[in-house]
């Protein structure tokens, strides 16, 4: 049975759901990611809850709410902080249709502030779910806004380092951001998965108000199509750069959340 993913950013201060309720009921998926979720959004999403087995919510005003959905069967399913304290992430395990288990990572890291210089949170959230989903051995699933381009120096060592893999490469760049200027989209939104799943297909959505395009994947568990991507051959230092990408990382963060 097929996999079928949706993640959108909702733009924190929209106040139009229904485009977007239209959409999740259009594709009905296993697995739905909000981010940009406030509590106005906490609210509207109320009968959305009602057609999910599991859910977890965390709404908050300052951009970094995040919301999950799921009809999986979930042997776990969790917020966690990985570097600061207002950035949630979600890691849930789940089981799929043929028994298996699975993991999914859900994640928002801030974006490179001040001046969009300073990239050492994100890029050591971002590493830290790849060496999680390759540690696991579990068929895994990262999702979310990335605050990253695809081509990105970390996105590519991430490639590199661990057994995910880009649906996009051989497919398209599939820009999602931001929605009032085509001229200048490029991709933030992104599903990155294991070797274990082969995709049957990747869709940028039509807009739902944000400014931020919804992405939605299907996944099949059996490798009954061809992919389109290898994993990137890693080079020599590859590891040691991930280590010293995830200390200066922390190192960063530890800076903003100040003494305790």
């Amino acid at each position: 049975m097929p996999l079928r993913l949706l993640i959108g950013n909702v733009r924190v201060g929209t106040r139009d759901p229904d485009r977007l309720f239209q959409l999740i009921e259009q594709k009905r998926p296993d697995i739905l990611l909000l981010v940009e979720t406030d509590a106005w959004w906490d609210d509207a999403l109320t009968p959305v809850v009602s057609q999910f087995k599991t859910s977890l919510r965390y709404p908050r005003e300052d951009g970094y709410g995040m919301h999950f959905f799921t009809n999986l069967p979930a042997e776990a399913a969790e917020l966690r902080f990985l570097l600061e304290p207002e950035i949630p992430s979600v890691r849930a395990q789940l089981t799929l249709p043929n028994g298996e288990s699975m993991i999914f990572l859900g994640l928002h890291p801030q974006p490179p502030v001040p001046n969009f210089k300073n990239t050492k949170p994100r890029d050591a959230e971002l590493l830290l779910a790849g060496r999680e989903a390759s540690e696991s051995g579990l068929p895994t699933v990262i999702a979310g806004d990335l605050n990253d381009v695809a081509w990105s120096r970390t996105t590519r060592l991430l490639m590199r380092t661990t057994n995910l893999l880009d649906p996009r490469r051989g497919r398209g760049i599939y820009a999602t951001f931001p929605v009032p200027a085509p001229w200048l989209r490029w991709p933030l939104d992104h599903i990155f998965h294991t070797a274990h799943f082969s995709v049957r297909s990747l869709i940028v959505e039509a807009n739902i108000g944000s400014d931020h395009f919804p992405v939605y994947v299907v996944l099949c568990r059996e490798q009954l199509l061809k992919q389109r991507q290898d994993n990137l051959n890693p080079k020599n230092g590859d590891c040691q750069e991930v280590q010293e990408v995830i200390k200066a990382g922390v190192e960063k963060a530890e800076e903003r959340d100040g003494p305790n």
